[in-house]
């Protein structure tokens, strides 16, 4: 092959890298050489990239391609959301769900195709608005609508009553690009397998946000959601071989799929999907042992913090029972941490099929000297621990709020804040001003009673 042709076939990694990342793909053999070559190759376009520079590119559809992905870091750093750096979860939290964001919110990618299309010539219009600044506000706009979705659908089944079960396969008065988005966040929520039905948004009643009454003779698309312990593909399958005719349509793998049912059948695909899901956990329990007591120290490492040496000495009790403080963990100084860190960054990318690993940290709410809000809103959380690491929590400004006024004894002293928790979540290095300091991301916060 001529090295011309390779080069330029080869520059296209990048959009292989998004598209792995994007489709949940397992992060396994080629996938990891694809996104490994895609982060290098944004890296590239990171340093010293300004719009001036995208006028060096001339306007053969490779360049095009170049002087797009410019475009989009150089939104990208005027947002301040490449202050970090670039890892895989560029793609998956940032690239991607932006290429994605007309697909969902408008029904095409058009907007996406012609960030890629950029000639020279368009620069010079005054009124020209750079696709990739488009397509960050298209975006934005999404992220507040399946927000709000989110939040509607999460009220519904707390009102309605029942349970999770009974909302696995639901629909909703939404654009149809967003369901598998909606579907997500459930799954993500409650751990279970989901279906999420778009409904036209100017077909169904105002009122019925959630859960429509599906009546009629037209063709419902949903887009499904599993955790990783769950095979979607082969639950699926099962249903379409046992029941021909149920599912007009489908595909996908074990954590996603699309599905279309026809409007009569969709009771009837939502009654068998959700009694043979119940039937093949309650068979699996019934299969298992008697469940040991366990830990809430349920991450692969532990981090040592002051509330750690107490309860190793004291014991723990998490709901009611006395447990082990953690089973077969490795327990990481502060001495030691430092390099287990930098061994870790060795093995990115991490994504699905190759996880990153997960900390714990016990943190006693009366060691911790400083606590910042931070958000629009001072919604989040950002722990200060004596030992140097940061813990942030978004959304956790509500769970570490400490009284005010403070609560003072009979003898006029400060009642000390006796809460301890146990922090599961993802760790990094953060870097601000020349510095680096460690830092937590919470995914779970669990409050244990010290013994």
């Amino acid at each position: 092959m001529d090295p011309h042709i390779r080069r330029d076939f080869r520059s296209l990694v990048l959009l292989v890298g998004i598209s792995t990342i994007s489709d949940v793909m397992p992060l396994i053999n080629e996938n990891r050489y694809y996104v490994t070559e895609s982060v290098k190759m944004l890296q590239h376009f990171i340093h010293g990239y300004s719009e001036e520079h995208a006028l060096l590119y001339d306007d053969t559809p490779l360049h095009q391609y170049y002087r797009g992905i410019g475009l989009l870091v150089t939104t990208l750093n005027q947002n301040e959301k490449l202050k970090y750096g670039i890892d895989s979860d560029t793609f998956g939290f940032l690239i991607g769900p932006m290429l994605n964001s007309p697909r969902r919110m408008m029904g095409n990618s058009e907007l996406a195709f012609r960030l890629f299309q950029t000639k020279r010539s368009d620069f010079s219009d005054v009124q020209y608005v750079r696709p990739s600044d488009e397509l960050y506000a298209v975006n934005e706009q999404r992220k507040a609508y399946v927000q709000s979705l989110t939040s509607r659908l999460f009220t519904h089944i707390k009102e309605e009553g029942g349970g999770p079960l009974d909302y696995m396969v639901f629909n909703a008065r939404m654009k149809e690009g967003v369901a598998g988005l909606l579907s997500g966040n459930f799954t993500q929520k409650f751990g279970l397998p989901s279906i999420a039905f778009g409904m036209d948004p100017e077909g169904a009643p105002r009122k019925d946000i959630i859960n429509a009454d599906v009546t009629g003779t037209y063709s419902l698309t949903g887009s499904a959601r599993s955790p990783e312990t769950f095979d979607l593909h082969g639950f699926l399958s099962a249903i379409d071989a046992d029941y021909p005719g149920l599912i007009a349509k489908w595909g996908g793998h074990a954590q996603a799929a699309g599905i279309t049912v026809l409007a009569e059948n969709y009771e009837r695909f939502k009654e068998v999907f959700t009694n043979r899901y119940v039937a093949i956990m309650s068979e699996r329990m019934a299969d298992q042992e008697e469940p040991a007591v366990t830990s809430p120290f349920d991450g692969e490492y532990v981090l040592t913090t002051e509330a750690y040496d107490r309860l190793v000495q004291a014991g723990v009790t998490h709901e009611g029972e006395r447990v082990p403080l953690h089973g077969h963990t490795s327990v990481f100084t502060n001495k030691t941490l430092w390099e287990a860190v930098r061994f870790f960054e060795e093995l990115e990318p991490f994504g699905h099929g190759f996880p990153k690993p997960v900390f714990n940290v016990a943190i006693a709410m009366r060691d911790v000297p400083r606590i910042f809000h931070m958000g629009a809103e001072k919604q989040h959380a950002k722990l200060m621990l004596t030992n140097g690491l940061s813990v942030i929590h978004w959304q956790g400004a509500e769970l570490f709020k400490r009284p005010e006024p403070v609560e003072m004894d009979k003898a006029g002293n400060p009642v000390p804040d006796n809460r301890v928790f146990i922090v599961t979540g993802e760790l990094g290095i953060n870097e601000y001003a020349g510095n680096e300091s460690l830092q937590l991301i919470a995914t779970d916060v669990c409050e244990i009673d010290a013994v």
